[in-house]
């Protein structure tokens, strides 16, 4: 309660961008057969390293008194058949258009995932990435592996899904894609007054429950008085 969505996108809207041959800012749409079921998502697939490639970028919404959001990725990490390899991926934070930095002059934070595949098939990890924005720090996990948290130069305004192929040790195609992007904030205010309704439900019930207790109690009494006349 009190967590608003301000931003999602799913597969359907990759397969969209994957009919009309369009790219999510430099990420590729893709599509991905796993177990005979099609998957879309956006992201880098090269049979060798590759810069950081960038989503749009996606503005923060944040809501009265406190700068709290968390965002959540849902992921995808492949490889051709005898192919071992290391991708990365995770988020880069903005303010006022420039890129903020940890204390170590860092701007992406993320996970290095290793993928070594010695089987015949192109083969698919999927992973969940969890990341929290409270103030200027940063949270991150991946399926509740801590990534560690890191305080940045600024609140950031905006972000980007960042990704790129980091190594091919050996063999052919390797990658890294989201299928699903969600960001929320919390609504302090709105959580404040979901409890005041609450605890006023709940006085409420209080309330009828000694207005009942008071009527029995009377009517006791009463019959009681009348009995002994």
């Amino acid at each position: 309660m009190g967590w608003k969505t301000f931003y999602s996108i799913n597969e359907g809207m990759f397969k969209t961008l994957y009919d009309q041959n369009q790219s999510w800012g430099e990420l590729m749409a893709l599509k991905m057969t796993i177990s005979g079921v099609d998957h879309y998502g956006a992201g880098v697939l090269s049979t060798s390293p590759t810069f950081y490639l960038q989503s749009p970028k996606i503005k923060i919404t944040y809501g009265l008194m406190v700068n709290k959001a968390k965002v959540r990725y849902k992921i995808y990490v492949f490889a051709d058949p005898y192919t071992e390899s290391y991708v990365e991926i995770g988020i880069i934070g903005y303010k006022n258009g420039a890129m903020c930095e940890d204390e170590h002059g860092y701007e992406f934070h993320g996970a290095i995932i290793h993928i070594r595949n010695t089987g015949g098939t192109m083969n698919f990890q999927q992973y969940d990435m969890d990341i929290e924005i409270d103030g200027n720090m940063l949270k991150l996990k991946i399926d509740d592996v801590d990534l560690g948290t890191f305080r940045l130069d600024a609140v950031p305004v905006s972000f980007t899904v960042a990704c790129r192929v980091a190594n091919v040790v050996s063999g052919n195609r390797t990658g890294v894609a989201v299928t699903e992007v969600v960001g929320e904030y919390y609504d302090m205010v709105e959580d404040m007054m979901a409890q005041v309704m609450s605890m006023m439900n709940i006085m409420m019930w209080i309330m009828i429950a000694v207005a009942v207790i008071s009527v029995i109690v009377s009517l006791f009494r009463r019959r009681k008085k009348e009995g002994g006349g």
